[in-house]
């Protein structure tokens, strides 16, 4: 991570004290379609998508107003023909950092994409191949591992595997470090979570033997010393309480300095609680409400940083080496 970009969102932390929000992230869902239909999935009904040209217009308005990076999910981003033109436009005329959240089976569109457009590239696999294709669907497996293997040869600095921990796939769980090891990539989990609202799994929570389960999955990535891992140690202790409501909440930071962009281009505070507080500016977005927690690593682990929490920002400087 560059220097500038460290002082930029220090400032912007700094600023926030007085009041004044800057989106130094942008997490673009830039499609709800997607290729599989992945058993544990719920992704909303198909809506309208901006258009090519539209997109790079809403890029530039979050450049002025201080972004740094930029994230493309779904859906299934991939999907999007125009994907590589537009990780090209912003790593070349934005400056941005560039990220790519996928499930890697389209691996004819992901080789479109030039060498040194994009920073981090994440993943997803649920396991061995007979597992995952059990998930995700047949042939998955094999075409997520060459969009990996191709990602080698782009000038990606950061590439990472991920998984969904759940109460029952320690051995997907172990499978998953050896293959990052086997790849010499990076690894990062997320536990189960509810896709309508960002809570924990209602199934772990009426269980207490599920989520004895899935805590001692927790526990075992806990005690993993390993520089591969990108889920930090704060964020796993933060897990520890899976199921015990509002025992652990975190502050959050979504609208004040990240937000998300909706396919339509319309912006939110993030996917779970920015549903009704749709808006066209950045600045017309709602803090969240006292109490507001959620579990996915890419909103709870990030506003660890933002919360000045000391091994949270060195986890960030150490394995985001931009």
């Amino acid at each position: 991570m560059k220097i500038s970009q460290v002082l930029k969102t220090s400032c912007a932390r700094f600023a926030l004290v007085f009041g004044k929000t800057t989106p130094l992230r942008v997490t673009h869902v830039i499609t709800h379609r997607c290729n599989l239909k992945c058993t544990f999935c719920k992704l909303p009904v198909v809506t309208a998508e901006l258009s090519t040209e539209e997109i790079k217009t809403k890029m530039q308005y979050f450049k002025k107003l201080g972004t740094l990076a930029w994230g493309f999910t779904g859906g299934e981003a991939l999907t999007r023909k125009d994907l590589p033109e537009l990780v090209k436009y912003a790593k070349r005329e934005c400056k941005f950092i560039t990220s790519l959240a996928t499930n890697g089976t389209l691996f004819e569109n992901f080789r479109e994409v030039g060498a040194g457009d994009l920073d981090f590239l994440m993943v997803s696999l649920e396991g061995d191949k007979e597992k995952n294709d059990s998930i995700r669907g047949a042939g998955s497996y094999e075409r997520s591992l060459e969009t990996l293997r191709a990602a080698k040869t782009k000038d990606i600095k950061v590439i990472s595997v991920e998984s969904v921990l759940q109460d029952n796939n320690i051995e997907e769980i172990k499978y998953l470090t050896r293959l990052a090891s086997e790849l010499d990539i990076y690894y990062g989990f997320q536990p189960l979570f509810d896709m309508g609202s960002g809570l924990e799994d209602a199934g772990i929570i009426s269980s207490e033997k599920r989520r004895e389960n899935l805590v001692r999955n927790i526990e075992y990535l806990h005690s993993v010393e390993d520089k591969r891992m990108l889920t930090s140690k704060e964020f796993l202790r933060y897990c520890m309480n899976y199921g015990k409501m509002g025992s652990n909440v975190n502050s959050c930071f979504a609208g004040r300095l990240y937000c998300q962009m909706m396919p339509d281009g319309s912006l939110q505070n993030c996917w779970w609680r920015g549903g009704e507080n749709k808006t066209d500016s950045f600045n017309g977005l709602e803090k969240p409400k006292p109490g507001c927690y959620c579990w996915p690593q890419c909103h709870a682990e990030y506003s660890f940083i933002f919360t000045l929490n000391l091994k949270a920002v060195m986890n960030i400087l150490k394995k985001f080496k931009f």
